[in-house]
């Protein structure tokens, strides 16, 4: 996700850390911008309005994300924690989803999530609050459109969106029984659709000068969105690539194994072949080592290094 700076823990609830990024008081401020122009009144009621529509909007926001921290731990995958930054709010799963049932059931939380708050507010804005409360019905009535529209948005078939999780990889998953192919097919559209959402961004960029009278959307928030899809899809795939190999995959294996006990190895760290990429990246960084070595049943196969590793990435991501 898009943030910037450090990210403050401010709850925690079924032990996933809820966090904000300090890039989110930009969309904060935008959000509570819109709900106070839905008051004519003076600029405190005003105010207490934009307030109001922000936390109807936040809160559902919340739930969509923390559903699908929900839906993995009930299918055995721990969610670490849920940040809200720039462009929304995301959660952060300990590992990848293990069968494309899991990607389906993950993924469409959220949506489904969405529709249900945006269900409800529109019922509210109906049938229980006074016709007489005009600009309350208003700031619900646009908090319940907006809710639908970002589950509509996010059920679009293109990685990162959860519709690129529960259509498009879990169905690729399910079809090619391949767990890498799925996802880069799946964040290619991801890729292709954030391309789409530049070029009506642009083409909406040179509509504001050539003919303004038919721009029907706004061209900034469609680049900015587009940009975001686009780079969100390559670093998706990217960081799933260090999740989805282990050491054994790309390390340096010895002619000879060697019993552990015989070598003197307080200098080094010792790491399991077994042990995912990414994790070897968070050891690298806690000890501030670029060099391993490798264990397996006891004894030293191997050694691998964190240049090797990115090369190897790099290697991937080329013939994929």
């Amino acid at each position: 996700m898009f943030g910037f700076g450090k990210s403050f823990r401010i709850f925690r609830i079924w032990d996933v850390d809820i966090e904000i990024n300090i890039s989110w008081i930009f969309i904060l401020a935008y959000i509570v911008w819109i709900g106070s122009g839905m008051h004519s009144g003076s600029m405190f009621p005003k105010i207490l309005t934009g307030f109001f529509f922000a936390a109807l909007f936040f809160f559902g926001l919340f739930l969509h994300e923390f559903s699908h921290a929900v839906v993995s731990k009930l299918r055995g995958i721990n969610v670490s924690k849920m940040e809200f930054v720039l462009i929304g709010a995301a959660a952060f799963m300990d590992e990848q989803p293990r069968s494309p049932k899991d990607e389906f059931l993950i993924g469409i939380a959220g949506p489904l999530m969405s529709f249900l708050i945006a269900g409800v507010l529109f019922l509210v804005a109906a049938l229980v609050i006074p016709s007489s409360a005009e600009t309350l019905v208003k700031v619900v009535f646009l908090a319940a459109i907006l809710h639908g529209a970002i589950g509509v948005f996010n059920s679009i078939p293109a990685y990162p969106l959860d519709g690129g999780r529960f259509i498009a990889r879990a169905l690729l998953w399910k079809l090619t029984g391949n767990a890498l192919k799925s996802m880069r097919q799946a964040t290619q559209l991801g890729e292709f659709f954030g391309k789409l959402l530049i070029a009506a961004g642009l083409a909406g960029v040179a509509l504001i000068v050539l003919a303004p009278e038919y721009l029907y959307w706004n061209p900034w928030w469609t680049l900015f969105i587009g940009f975001f899809v686009m780079m969100a899809a390559k670093g998706s795939y990217l960081g799933y690539l260090f999740t989805f190999f282990k050491v054994k995959d790309c390390m340096r294996e010895f002619a000879v194994p060697t019993e552990r006990s015989t070598l003197d190895l307080e200098d080094y760290v010792v790491v399991s072949s077994d042990l995912g990429l990414d994790k070897l990246l968070d050891k690298s960084r806690a000890s501030e080592s670029s060099l391993f070595f490798v264990e397996e049943d006891g004894k030293i196969v191997g050694e691998i290094s964190i240049t090797e590793v990115r090369k190897f990435i790099e290697e991937v991501e080329k013939n994929e």
